[in-house]
């Protein structure tokens, strides 16, 4: 127990230094998970009582959203807690394509026992967790990404002490770790972003004193749970942090300007475009680093006009304001470099009146990124 804690202090002295330098994203959680790996002492999942007076009685894993009805005699959130383990995450970016995750859980454990000719119970006990996980990003087109999370939860359970006609069950309070990870799709494409994430953890000592007494009414059978659990979570980003806030370098800039011939980057392939369509005639494009500032630059191309030779990429943007003509525009962005992380990627915000299209693009040494801009006013 002293070497958890150390960790789990030694991590969070680590999150702190995390949180001084890197930009966060806060996420508030909700995930139905299914407990595996409660058995009885001896290993098994099924026992029969010896005078098979109880018949076979087995143990199965427990689904908390379909598995039993709420208890009367417990609060409505705390029925919530056990349907759904709920959660506040925060997620420190530790390069372009990693991150670190660290948070608080609240939610339950437990199982079913099944008796043949007794009776049958659904118990349950509280979770308490510290989700500790780094994350790795593959980016999927525009606006979703796929991310693989691995690492683990430092976790506190504890029963509520009770007897049933069946099961006896004790406080036993453990501090315990569980190892895994999971696959999360995130869509990326707005300011509050949704994920949903399949992830197993797996605990390997016992966590409870609970003693099924429905096979052996004198002496009982012991029951075993290591909290390993399947989990589908959804999780909702509702709030972004960076180092610094600075007011937009905003330029208006008439086209148009240089003929895209004077461009130094007009042999690279053209990406398929991505397209939006606006309704304001005159726009605001701005451009940053949304991710981790590593020296990238770009050049902008406007309707086969040269907009700006290098614009270096920083967490304040840099906004160009836009005339549209009649029907398709065509914004062109070349990589002047890749920065220390490869590719060259970056956020356009787009300002469409009062509405804000946020889209997140890519070019590198060989292929340019195409914004095709369609004004329906």
């Amino acid at each position: 127990m002293d070497m958890l804690r150390a960790i789990f202090f030694l991590l969070l002295f680590s999150y702190g230094s995390l949180f001084a330098q890197q930009k966060f994203n806060f996420y508030l959680t909700m995930s139905p998970t299914l407990t595996f790996g409660t058995h009885f002492i001896d290993g098994s999942t099924q026992f029969t009582s010896p005078d098979n007076k109880t018949g076979k009685n087995t143990i199965y894993p427990l689904y908390s959203v379909l598995d039993g009805y709420p208890n009367p005699g417990m609060t409505f959130f705390q029925n919530f807690a056990r349907k759904f383990t709920w959660g506040l995450l925060a997620e420190a970016y530790i390069s372009e394509k990693s991150s670190f995750n660290m948070g608080f859980e609240i939610g339950a454990r437990g199982y079913k026992l099944y008796s043949e000719r007794s009776v049958s119970s659904l118990i349950s006990f509280r979770n308490l967790s510290v989700p500790l996980y780094f994350s790795r990003y593959r980016w999927l087109g525009t606006y979703w990404t796929l991310k693989l999370n691995y690492g683990g939860h430092l976790n506190y359970s504890f029963s509520i002490p009770q007897s049933n006609k069946v099961v006896n069950i004790s406080r036993s309070p453990e501090i315990y770790p569980t190892l895994g990870g999971g696959l999360e799709m995130a869509y990326m494409g707005k300011e509050g972003k949704l994920s949903f994430e399949v992830a197993y953890y797996h605990g390997w000592r016992n966590i409870i004193d609970h003693v099924y007494i429905g096979v052996d009414n004198r002496f009982g059978e012991r029951i075993t749970a290591t909290g390993s659990h399947l989990r589908l979570s959804l999780k909702y980003n509702f709030k972004r942090l960076g180092r610094t806030k600075k007011k937009s370098r905003l330029t208006e800039i008439t086209v148009p300007a240089v003929p895209e011939m004077e461009a130094l980057y007009i042999s690279r392939r053209l990406k398929t475009p991505e397209v939006v369509e606006l309704r304001s005639q005159k726009v605001s494009f701005c451009f940053l680093d949304d991710q981790t500032v590593d020296g990238d630059s770009i050049q902008i191309v406007w309707n086969d006009s040269l907009i700006s030779h290098a614009i270096g990429l920083e967490k304040e943007p840099f906004c160009i304001t836009l005339e549209l003509g009649p029907g398709k525009n065509t914004l062109i962005v070349h990589a002047i470099n890749e920065g220390k992380i490869k590719p060259n990627t970056y956020e356009i915000r787009i300002q469409d009146g009062d509405e804000t299209k946020p889209i997140r693009m890519k070019s590198d040494m060989e292929n340019s990124a195409v914004l095709q801009v369609i004004w329906k006013p």
